[in-house]
């Protein structure tokens, strides 16, 4: 699974998108093969001026992504300043 994932990664961007929209691309993956996707992301993105949009319902994930960040809740979008304030709003199910 870790490899197939890798090389379906590898495989999209040999087209060099302008945007990557991960949707919970990491939700089979044990923590190091998540880790090393990310730190890939993240300097790929960088270099190369693309922008990576990750859906995920998992908090690590959004740990190790650094950007802007948005909870959907009820039909609502909202920007969330910091990832603090993203963690209290899904772990406490406070509304926005």
């Amino acid at each position: 699974m870790v490899r197939n994932k890798k090389i379906k990664l590898l495989s999209f961007l040999s087209a060099k998108p302008r945007i990557i929209i991960l949707d919970e691309f990491t939700s089979a993956l044990d923590k190091s093969s998540s880790l090393d996707i990310y730190g890939f992301l993240k300097e790929y993105a960088g270099n190369n001026g693309v922008t990576s949009i990750n859906i995920t319902h998992n908090l690590s994930d959004i740990e190790y992504m650094p950007g802007i960040y948005y909870y959907f809740s009820n039909k609502n979008i909202v920007r969330i300043n910091t990832k603090e304030e993203l963690f209290d709003l899904y772990v406490k199910g406070r509304s926005v």
